[in-house]
């Protein structure tokens, strides 16, 4: 794989300092090799190296999307305009191989959109291994994929209505047997459900407490034996605090919080994943549907103190990072994050290198640093001044290869299939019937 020399844009390296106003960054093969400022030596440039005039744009690193179903991810497009739950079920009762085809289509669109990693946080029979496999074999390119497996969750609880596939256990040992499981099969990460969710409404009520202390505490036992964090979807203040308590490493979702429940986070280093965008959309889906007892009770318990959470977790210095669920966007993650009075570079971390932290991936990506992943974005205009900047997408790169529709049908080795000149020529459009 040959390198990159992406040149003449504004450098913004995820790190939180100052951007370079006309910087550039040199990829070699699978690695970030340099970034500098100004018109790179001619001794750091490697004869035959591809030039990427970024010139009007910036340069940042590939964005991180922290909390995703990718699976499901088509419901958020305009081809797919159903109510949520209607749509979520019908995928989830998919055969797999069908599910799998859906995924990898949706991660081809999501990676020319600027993300290059994906925290995939559930999939019933856990397809997103599957995916995981077949990129890391070459079968398909893909991004980098972060995955939890099958979540666990209580018998009757969040996850266990709609065929979503949660793993059911009661109990500190049935949960210790349910993690075990999923260490097992190679997950990256554990996810636990601590609360009832929006996705059941109304057979759940997301102020619902579902796993105890002693069963999280369980399930963080297991999962830090063996070096594993734990996140868990968690709504309302006590299933919070009970998470904190166990030892989860970051909340899902936390949406209703108090003063006692962030003290916690902060005293024990939880972070913290709002996923805003997600059930913002989710309220107007309610909305546009008609269903307005739904969607009261959305605005009103989820949404409104949501602003409030997120502000003060800020302010007392938890890190967040960006996710989109299934309905949401990542750019308008990014921006709801701004409208909650986070300053633009802290959002844009929240994105890269906090998101990277959150995983424990530091030292591989989400900053633009020599050793380095070579995942990078370019984009139209200066995100600092204006986040919608990220929104004009002109290049993505992950792992040192160009993400477009040709690079994308060409198999993760050295041998290619034909080539279609986008994704949609690639995986067929229109094919929105099986949401």
């Amino acid at each position: 794989m040959g390198g990159l020399l992406i040149e003449n844009g504004r450098v913004i390296d995820g790190t939180g300092t100052p951007p370079r106003p006309r910087g550039w960054v040199l990829t070699d093969g699978e690695l970030i090799a340099a970034v500098g400022e100004g018109t790179p030596p001619a001794s750091k440039v490697p004869d035959g190296v591809r030039r990427i005039d970024a010139k009007g744009g910036s340069i940042l690193p590939g964005l991180i999307n922290l909390h995703v179903h990718i699976h499901r991810r088509h419901l958020h497009r305009p081809m797919s305009q159903t109510a949520f739950r209607a749509g979520a079920r019908a995928v989830e009762a998919l055969p797999d191989t069908l599910r799998i085809l859906w995924a990898l289509r949706n991660l081809w669109w999501e990676m020319q959109e600027g993300a290059t990693t994906f925290r995939e946080i559930s999939s019933k029979h856990r397809i997103n291994l599957t995916i995981k496999q077949a990129i890391q074999m070459g079968i398909f390119k893909g991004p980098r994929l972060f995955c939890c497996g099958q979540g666990v969750g209580m018998t009757g609880g969040h996850g266990s209505h709609g065929g979503g596939g949660t793993s059911e256990a009661d109990g500190p040992d049935e949960v210790r047997k349910a993690v075990r499981a999923e260490l097992k099969a190679g997950v990256d990460f554990i996810k636990v459900m601590a609360s009832a969710g929006l996705a059941a409404m109304p057979d759940e009520d997301p102020r619902m407490v579902e796993f105890s202390v002693a069963e999280l505490r369980a399930a963080c036992e297991e999962a830090h034996a063996r070096h594993r964090r734990v996140a868990a979807h968690a709504y309302p203040a006590q299933a919070i605090k009970n998470c904190v308590l166990a030892g989860v490493d970051c909340i899902e979702h936390g949406s209703i919080m108090d003063d006692e429940t962030i003290a916690m986070m902060v005293e024990r280093k939880t972070c913290y994943v709002p996923t805003m965008t997600g059930m913002y959309n989710f309220w107007q889906r309610e909305v546009q549907y008609g269903r307005k007892d739904i969607a009261d009770t959305i605005r009103a318990v989820i949404l409104e103190p949501h602003r409030v959470s997120v502000a003060k977790c800020h302010a007392q210095g938890v890190r967040i990072g960006t996710g989109t669920d299934t309905l949401g966007q990542l750019n308008q993650e990014i921006e709801m994050l701004h409208d909650c009075g986070i300053p633009t570079m802290d959002c844009l971390r929240a994105a890269t290198s906090v998101g990277a932290e959150i995983m424990g991936l530091e030292d591989e990506i989400g900053t633009l640093e020599p050793a380095k992943r070579a995942d990078v974005l370019v984009v139209d205009g200066n995100p600092v001044e204006n986040l919608a900047a990220l929104r004009n997408v002109r290049t993505v790169i992950h792992d040192g290869w160009i993400v477009d529709g040709e690079t994308l049908a060409v198999f993760g080795g050295a041998h290619s299939l034909r080539t279609a000149p986008t994704v949609e020529a690639a995986v067929g459009a229109g094919a929105g019937g099986h949401a």
